[in-house]
């Protein structure tokens, strides 16, 4: 693919009470988020459920949030302050990936369907310090409101959240040296819980890889998410659905995960992965495969360096269901649920550098960021 002019990406510096860093968030992506809700509600129309509906169901997760992270929980009502929209409205916004193992299970491959989420270890890399990465993967009307969020944690320091408007974290980065990516996991027992976007914001909070893991483990979560984890020395994967978890070890320097269940234990409970569409029944597979064979490769013959893994996530095996994902442009955005790689982040949490595309990487340039302010 021809490279493209670079978009800056677009990051806040938020200060204050939680909801005070809210309610800037909001006001200044007041139009980002209202164009968000819309899409998200028109695909959820096209796909099957109204508005109304959906809006419904997100409610009851409110409980949850609200016993999980109150501090959060103000941080959506200063998001939704700030851009004259309802608390409900930012929560529903904020379940973009819970709500389709609750209300259509079975069918959310016809929704989203994405995301290659790889670290290493400082074994394998040229600076003997770890990366966590992940090319991110949704529907194309996901890409204007990409942003990144600057945001202090109680323990000082700062969290850069790789995020949408609206919604309160996807991946990111702390100054304690913990980075996390995620990528979704189609499971059968989701119901009403707390939004994974809460959950990639309270891990990160944490100053240690063990009380983020637990952040993750302890949530009454609300669908099946796999969170990528790691620090100045270790990398670690979790699997989870709403009421179970597996915790998959680094077999190498390494690890990588796509869109489908590895553990046997959770692969035993039958939980279903993309049923819903044939072209997305072995896509996953062939990213998996794809994503190992590279990091294998790179392993073996030398040193892994960030530019390495940015070329990994350039690959286009099994295009445009490849790692670097190209479908909704594919499809010239006529299937709303159709996803794309909308960013790529790569993060480094030994010295807290974050190297962010706003698109494609094959075509769009990373830019070098940082989790604390730059003076």
């Amino acid at each position: 693919m021809s490279p493209t002019e670079a978009i800056p990406v677009r990051v806040l510096d938020l200060q204050g009470t939680p909801y005070e860093r809210g309610r800037q968030h909001g006001e200044q992506l007041e139009e980002q988020i209202c164009e968000l809700m819309m899409w998200q509600a028109k695909a959820w129309e096209l796909n099957l459920s109204s508005e109304v509906a959906l809006q419904a169901y997100a409610d009851k997760y409110l409980p949850y949030t609200a016993e999980y992270a109150p501090d959060l929980l103000e941080e959506m009502r200063g998001i939704a302050d700030g851009a004259g929209v309802t608390l409900s409205e930012v929560l529903r916004l904020n379940c973009f990936l819970d709500l389709g193992d609750g209300l259509i299970t079975g069918n959310f491959g016809r929704l989203f369907g994405g995301c290659t989420a790889f670290a290493v270890n400082g074994n394998v890399t040229d600076d003997g310090c770890t990366y966590v990465g992940q090319n991110y993967d949704l529907p194309g009307f996901f890409s204007p409101a990409l942003v990144l969020l600057r945001l202090p944690t109680r323990h000082g320091g700062h969290v850069l959240a790789q995020t949408f408007a609206g919604c309160l974290g996807c991946s990111g980065i702390n100054s304690h040296g913990i980075a996390l990516t995620i990528n979704k996991l189609n499971a059968t027992d989701g119901k009403p819980g707390v939004p994974y976007t809460l959950v990639v914001r309270q891990a990160l909070d944490k100053m240690r890889l063990g009380d983020a893991m637990g952040a993750i483990l302890g949530a009454r979560r609300a669908s099946g998410v796999n969170y990528v984890l790691g620090d100045t020395l270790e990398v670690v994967d979790i699997e989870t659905s709403a009421e179970q978890s597996a915790v998959v070890y680094a077999s190498e320097d390494y690890l990588f995960h796509t869109n489908h269940y590895l553990s046997p234990y959770l692969k035993s409970l039958k939980i279903e992965q993309w049923p819903a569409a044939p072209e997305l029944l072995g896509e996953s597979h062939v990213r998996y495969m794809r994503m190992g064979r590279q990091l294998r490769d790179a392993a073996r013959h030398g040193k892994v360096t960030s530019r390495d893994l940015l070329g990994m996530a350039s690959d286009h095996s099994n295009y445009p269901y490849s790692i670097c994902n190209h479908i909704f442009e594919e499809k010239q955005g006529q299937n709303l649920g159709s996803v794309n790689t909308v960013a790529t982040v790569i993060y480094k949490p030994a010295t807290g550098d974050v190297l962010v595309t706003n698109g494609n990487p094959c075509r769009s340039p990373a830019e070098h960021l940082t989790v604390e302010p730059r003076s």
